[in-house]
């Protein structure tokens, strides 16, 4: 965003990398329009984040692998859109557990270990491609 209104300067900002540019004073539906461009531009769409073979669709709340839905509980799907919101990231069990199931993590147990469990045996009914890592000792993480 700029009040600077003179073609040069519009054009010597895209030549330094620029994907858009606004002029001062903006309508925010204008803006608003802009930004959902890009996103879509970016993803294919604003709620569809990909990773290998897996497509998650966010709006829909619907996880597909092969472009074949997947039958996931709702923890499972929490799980796997945490991963993929953040494939570059390692989440503990802790981390995890809260964001799916929005409650406080209360000790060690299984739960988390049985709900990746549970997404990777749906994930190989249709691919022997491995989507989620373990690290041993510190928590899980999208395979690269």
């Amino acid at each position: 965003m700029s009040a600077k209104e003179k073609l040069d300067h519009k054009l010597h900002l895209f030549e330094l990398g620029a994907d858009d540019y606004v002029t001062k004073p903006f309508e925010l539906e204008e803006l608003l329009a802009r930004i959902h461009v890009h996103l879509k531009r970016r993803t294919g769409s604003v709620g569809l984040c990909k990773h290998k073979n897996l497509q998650i669709d966010t709006e829909a709340m619907s996880v597909k692998v092969h472009h074949v839905e997947l039958n996931l509980t709702r923890q499972e799907y929490k799980i796997i859109e945490t991963l993929m919101k953040n494939p570059t990231r390692l989440f503990t069990k802790q981390e995890l557990y809260e964001r799916a199931w929005d409650d406080a993590y209360i000790g060690e147990d299984k739960t988390i270990t049985v709900h990746i469990s549970n997404i990777r045996s749906k994930i190989r009914c249709h691919t022997e491609e491995a989507y989620i890592d373990t690290v041993w000792g510190i928590g899980f993480r999208l395979s690269p």
